[in-house]
């Protein structure tokens, strides 16, 4: 007995490759995957919620990420610190030049009630 083999018109071809930079790009019809796009959510992800930056070293959550894409290389714990103070310095950088254009004063009060 033979078994008719049918194509499912809805599935795309999966081609990988490297971007300039030379981060691994995997391109699923019109989805790009980009290494770096990727590490930058999952920094965004640990600041936003507050989870602790060893989130990345969880079996879980290292086998969640290998699902949603094998090709995404989990970074560590340090990584994601150094990639965080990075982001600081610049942060901080453009809005000190934001404050320093600015000719008015600026006043910064903080309350300090729970």
């Amino acid at each position: 007995m033979k078994v008719k083999k049918t194509i499912d018109v809805r599935q795309h071809l999966l081609l990988a490759s490297a971007s300039r930079s030379g981060s691994p790009t995997m391109t699923i019809g019109k989805f790009k995957f980009n290494q770096q796009v990727s590490r930058n959510e999952l920094v965004n992800m640990i600041l936003m919620h507050e989870y602790p930056l060893s989130v990345v070293e969880h079996e879980g959550f290292r086998r969640y990420s290998h699902s949603l894409n094998p090709e995404f290389h989990i970074i560590s714990r340090n990584t994601v610190k150094s990639d965080i103070l990075k982001d600081y310095k610049e942060e901080k950088s453009r809005l000190m030049k934001l404050l320093g254009a600015n000719e008015s004063k600026v006043a910064i009060t903080t309350d300090m009630w729970t």
